[in-house]
């Protein structure tokens, strides 16, 4: 994260995550920022995470695209609802998307569209699932632009309702906002019907939310909070990544509609409030948000957890030239024991051979149809596979090496039940020994070289 509160800070150690701090960069909008995208490398975090997950506006098409070289599932949370994406996991809780909004350039990918996919607290899920009363008039209202409120909605729209109605205000203001002189006045002169918070709890912002009778909100995250709370609501859009979110529950009719929160368009809607349009928005609300989101996000994640990051697919009489520039790679000569460059004519009649030898099984690790590496098993005269293993030049370092030896015994696995299988590493070659040891294999050491055996 960038610049974090004190509040997320402790809400993240409280949750056991660890907090990499990311360069504070300045404040813009994700209209502003077009197409500008973050620079932040993540090399060193990913060797032991299956599973990355992206939340802001810098984080576009190539970033994406870069994590793909990495052995990790990633998962995207956006609001734009178009574009190019490369993730694995799109999230997008804006109602009346389909892929069809998407250029959608990974395999498969998962699509969580909708309001059935919220990402809220668990508490507000809680909420969600609940019968509560219903509003049957308008004493209270809760005021809420979150965050930092860059453009500072709620000093005039706050003064819009206690100057235009008698109504008690509750206004909740984010960590980051910065009070004005005039919004310290108007404390002052409405003191029996303003009152101001900050920095609230899940459990505060929820008791809020309960005891009012009308929402004051962008259509931000803070509009699910309003729905799981079934608080009928006032909404509209100050920036353009508020627009799919805004129009699609504009369509859903989960809010009565202020524009662009200006005084006209506040008293418009306001107009429209009676016990019809409470009673309207808060069956529309219960259609929309189930509060069920959060399992089956789990479900997702659980899934996507399991799934496999590349593919391991048979070596095929095609990829003869493939194995020809592996075997004939500087470093792999170097670990080779023998170590005299491989001619072609050599090569294609051994690679012949092998692809149809039953005791011989030749892998490709494929990620996005390019091939990250191999992995060969032959078996010896005592019964035993012995491996060979590669992985290209392009993608060593970052933990390949390990997925493709346990991906390569799964293989193994559904051939023998309890296959045997030994490796011959040199000394100097460390990062085969590291992966090795790492997956569990038992290790001799003999004559400069390191026996292992599995099974």
């Amino acid at each position: 994260m960038a610049a974090p509160s004190d509040f997320i800070i402790q809400l993240l150690k409280r949750s056991n995550f660890d907090l990499l701090r990311l360069p504070e960069l300045p404040f813009t909008t994700p209209d502003e920022r077009e197409e500008t995208e973050f620079a932040f490398d993540l090399t060193n975090h990913l060797k032991s995470v299956k599973i990355v997950v992206l939340d802001g506006y810098w984080f576009g098409a190539e970033y994406q695209r870069v994590l793909r070289k990495y052995p990790v599932h990633v998962v995207l949370i956006e609001d734009a609802g178009y574009g190019k994406y490369f993730a694995d996991l799109i999230i997008n809780q804006a109602p009346g998307l389909s892929e069809a909004n998407y250029e959608l350039v990974s395999d498969h990918p998962i699509l969580a569209l909708g309001p059935k996919y919220a990402l809220l607290r668990p508490k507000f899920l809680h909420t969600a699932q609940s019968a509560l009363p219903p509003k049957k008039d308008i004493q209270k209202i809760l005021i809420c632009f979150g965050g930092s409120d860059h453009f500072n909605y709620s000093e005039p729209v706050t003064k819009w309702f206690l100057e235009k109605t008698d109504l008690l205000v509750n206004l909740v203001l984010g960590a980051s906002y910065s009070v004005t002189e005039s919004m310290v006045i108007m404390q002052g002169e409405f003191a029996d019907r303003l009152k101001v918070t900050s920095s609230l709890s899940e459990d505060e912002m929820l008791n809020l939310m309960k005891d009012a009778d009308l929402g004051i909100v962008p259509t931000s995250g803070i509009l699910f909070e309003c729905i799981a709370c079934r608080l009928p609501v006032i909404s509209g859009v100050y920036t353009q990544n508020q627009s799919k979110l805004y129009n699609g529950f504009k369509t859903e009719g989960v809010f009565l509609d202020a524009a662009n929160f200006s005084s006209k368009a506040i008293a418009k809607a306001y107009k429209k409030l009676n016990q019809e349009a409470l009673t309207y928005i808060v069956e529309k609300q219960k259609k929309v948000l189930d509060g069920q989101s959060g399992s089956r996000l789990s479900q997702m994640f659980e899934s996507l957890k399991m799934a496999p990051v590349g593919r391991l697919r048979k070596a095929t009489a095609k990829d003869v030239e493939l194995y020809f520039n592996w075997a004939n790679d500087n470093s792999v000569r170097k670990n080779a024991f023998s170590q005299e460059p491989i001619l072609l004519e050599h090569h294609q009649k051994w690679f012949n051979q092998k692809i149809k030898n039953e005791e011989s099984h030749l892998l490709i690790l494929e990620k996005e149809n390019i091939p990250i590496g191999q992995i060969r098993f032959d078996k010896d005269e005592n019964n035993e596979w012995e491996i060979d293993y590669s992985i290209d030049f392009n993608y060593r370092g970052l933990g390949y090496g390990i997925m493709l030896l346990q991906r390569g015994l799964d293989h193994l696995k559904n051939i023998e039940t309890k296959p045997k299988v030994k490796a011959v590493v040199k000394g100097h070659n460390l990062a085969s020994l590291k992966a090795f040891r790492n997956i569990g294999f038992q290790e001799y050491q003999s004559d400069k070289v390191h026996i292992f055996s599995y099974g």
